[in-house]
Parts: C-alpha cells; sequence; structure tokens
C-alpha cells in the first residue's frame, strides 16, 4: 500500500496480489457519501483517488483498513 498526495488529491494504492477488487468496489460505494472516489488499476495496483475531504490521508487510511476487513468477512 502507498498513498501520494498529487494537488488537491490523494491517491492509495493497494497491491493486486493482496486486494480484490469486488471488495474494493464495495468499499468504494461505502465511501461514496463522505467524498469523491474514483478507482483505476495499472499493473500492480488498483489505484482509488479520493477528492473534496479534508482529511484526505487518514480517510485512504480508514479505506484501505475497511476493505481488508471485508476481504477477511469474505475468507481471504
Amino acid at each position: 500500500m502507498k498513498i501520494k498526495r498529487e494537488n488537491d488529491k490523494i491517491i492509495l494504492h493497494l497491491h493486486k496480489d493482496l486486494y480484490r477488487d469486488d471488495c474494493i468496489d464495495k468499499a468504494i460505494r461505502d465511501f461514496e457519501h463522505i467524498c469523491k472516489i474514483k478507482s483505476g488499476e495499472n499493473e500492480k495496483y488498483f489505484l482509488i483517488e479520493f477528492a473534496g475531504a479534508e482529511e484526505s490521508e487518514e480517510l485512504a487510511m480508514e479505506f484501505a483498513n475497511y476493505v481488508l476487513s471485508l476481504l477477511k468477512i469474505s475468507g481471504e
């Protein structure tokens, strides 16, 4: 996991070997009322972009923890 700040947004990098896209999609739906979230990916990472929240870095960490909890619940 990496967090990068770019201008007024935070981009969370979640490694594809450790995270599943279905759990990330659920987390995005559950967090979308808090701030603007976009997702994408590259060869190694799922890229989650957060904009419109004051505590973006903290929110990105909470998001990553939430995705991990969804993985645990799903048995992975």
